[in-house]
């Protein structure tokens, strides 16, 4: 059995008698940015006048939801090639202490890598207080060695670990076990573990044999070794927390509930994109510099209490914008407007260790939605199976099979600025425009035109900008509209991981989701897409998620030319067109 909670917190404080929330979030599209995620929240407030006072517009408001797993208890292996050592070096399983340090060496195992992304091991369960994890770990030890082994608690992919008590202790080779229960401290930490070795070798006076007689090398003497290590959660219920959403309230009302006579309070909460529209910035010239540049100069400009902490994938970070006299803006159409000429996706987000922050995520890093092959000399492509599925028995209908060109465009046309200094010495800028049409799609569906102006400054950048823009707005993708999933609906199915991966602020930007086993009246079994934004409903103790799905011609990560399947050559391919193949692997 799997249940999802919702809790609404204002001011830390949370919210009883809850009736109805609903959270909106993200675009409904795959070519626009998105906008403020909202949050509306309808509940019982009994005592009115304290009501009143403690729900007022500007106070912060967060959703959250426990998804609760039930654990198998499976030993869960540490990954020795994301293991920190301090005072000494691990190499192919092999610990040495530093030459200039005491003969001692510390492993610090974390249940996966280390991440500056703070959604990177939302996947992995956290710890319970008052459970019992067991840990094992195959180990050699030189002569007179000692190993001790400590459990160690992690409050983010990139935190430093805080080390619980000692557990085990051992002057012996082989594998070592121990047992403990989880502190309160340490509720809702990710379990690694660290493992001191003192010494790592034999010390002169434990040498066995005089050393002129012995054959070996000393550096071959002064190790130990590891060859695994794992943690077993215990066989009990486990929650997975998603942070659905993070904002300020931006209005409430109260009124009497006719059918329950109780007083009714509903609020209305907005994120930090919101906020960043009310905030004004200007009063300087920016030079030309960038993007990550001129992020960090947006982001001094504005005052410490609304300042965001922004994420920038390197492509869009790296990418030139042209010089810019800032006279007086709005900070988030700034953001917007660099996320845009950079070919970023400007994203509002929260997660429960770093709380709200800003990304601008690069959609050329997504991946791959179908694979290509060849099947009787002729080309085939099938869904890619993602991380994440659904079942299409658990959507409350299948829905329709939809595929249009309203959204697609046979001509691109992007514009850059090229600078340049006119004869007083002062700074221009010109328009350029690029422009991409495909002679086939034309005579498809017409003459159908986009356009983007973008403030780069590099045509190579802006080249490159424009092929994605044009891949944007291809056509034939199917989608399927009103892809909505509620929990009530076959809750046996529910997987817990996907479920908090739909719900988590963080998560579902941009999610890759198959949904499988459709009608045998659709053109495949399985259709894979990308979910950039939805309406989340919670009522009557269960979620109600209306997705946005892309088309299944959305664009990742393609295909290379040495990536093409065997045997196939280009004559081969059509009708798929080579841009097509930018959603396509091998």
């Amino acid at each position: 059995m799997t249940t999802a909670n919702c809790i609404l917190a204002v001011s830390s404080q949370r919210v009883s008698a809850l009736d109805r929330l609903t959270i909106t979030w993200g675009r409904d599209n795959a070519a626009s940015q998105p906008n403020a995620a909202t949050c509306t929240a309808r509940f019982f407030a009994d005592n009115a006048a304290s009501a009143m006072d403690m729900y007022t517009i500007g106070r912060s408001v967060t959703v959250s939801s426990d998804i609760t797993t039930y654990t198998t208890g499976t030993p869960m292996e540490l990954p020795l090639a994301a293991v920190d050592v301090f005072e000494g070096t691990l190499k192919a399983g092999i610990i040495r202490s530093d030459l200039d340090s005491r003969d001692v060496a510390t492993l610090v195992l974390p249940p996966a890598a280390h991440s500056d992304n703070p959604a990177a091991w939302d996947q992995i369960p956290t710890a319970v207080a008052g459970t019992q994890w067991t840990m094992t770990a195959a180990l050699g030890l030189p002569a007179q060695g000692v190993v001790s082994v400590f459990p160690v608690y992690f409050h983010g992919p990139n935190a430093s670990p805080l080390y619980g008590s000692r557990v085990a202790r051992s002057e012996n080779s082989g594998t070592v076990s121990a047992s403990w229960i989880i502190p309160a401290s340490a509720a809702g930490a990710w379990v690694g573990l660290a493992i001191e070795f003192s010494p790592t070798g034999p010390s002169w006076a434990t040498s066995p044999q005089p050393w002129q007689s012995s054959s070996r090398a000393w550096t071959g003497l002064n190790s130990a070794s590891i060859r695994r290590a794992t943690l077993q959660r215990p066989r009990e219920a486990a929650p997975i927390r998603a942070e659905v959403f993070a904002g300020t309230i931006t209005d409430i009302s109260l009124e009497l509930d006719e059918n329950s006579k109780r007083p009714v309070l509903s609020l209305t909460a907005a994120d930090t994109l919101a906020d960043l529209e009310h905030v004004y910035i200007g009063g300087e010239v920016w030079e030309t510099e960038s993007l990550q540049s001129r992020i960090d100069k947006i982001t001094r400009a504005l005052p410490s209490s609304v300042a965001p902490r922004i994420v920038i994938d390197p492509v869009p970070a790296s990418r030139t914008l042209i010089w810019q006299d800032v006279d007086n803006q709005a900070a988030a159409g700034l953001l917007k407007s660099a996320a845009t000429s950079a070919g970023a996706i400007l994203w509002a987000a929260t997660h429960k260790t770093t709380g709200p922050y800003i990304k601008m995520e690069d959609p050329s890093t997504r991946g791959a939605l179908g694979i290509i092959s060849l099947v009787g000399g002729k080309i085939k492509t099938t869904a890619l199976k993602a991380s994440h599925s659904l079942s299409a028995s658990q959507l409350l209908r299948a829905g329709a099979l939809t595929q249009s060109n309203a959204d697609a465009a046979s001509v691109a046309r992007l514009t850059w600025k090229q600078p340049g200094i006119d004869n007083e010495g002062r700074r221009t800028s010109t328009d350029r425009t690029i422009t991409i049409e495909d002679r086939d799609l034309i005579r498809r569906i017409g003459y159908r035109t986009v356009s983007l102006s973008t403030s780069l400054a590099v045509r190579s950048q802006a080249e490159a900008a424009a092929a994605r823009l044009f891949r944007t707005y291809l056509p034939g993708g199917f989608s399927i509209p009103h892809l909505t999933w509620d929990t009530r609906v076959r809750p046996d199915q529910i997987v817990p991981n996907t479920l908090a991966a739909l719900l988590d602020a963080t998560r579902r930007l941009g999610l890759m989701l198959s949904i499988t086993d459709l009608p045998a009246w659709y053109p495949s079994r399985t259709m894979t897409t990308f979910i950039d934004g939805g309406r989340y409903t919670y009522e009557k103790q269960r979620w109600s998620l209306e997705l946005n799905a892309t088309t299944t011609a959305a664009t990742g990560r393609g295909l290379t030319w040495n990536q093409l399947p065997p045997g196939l050559t280009w004559n081969q391919t059509s009708p798929l067109t080579w841009a097509r193949t930018s959603s396509l692997t091998y």
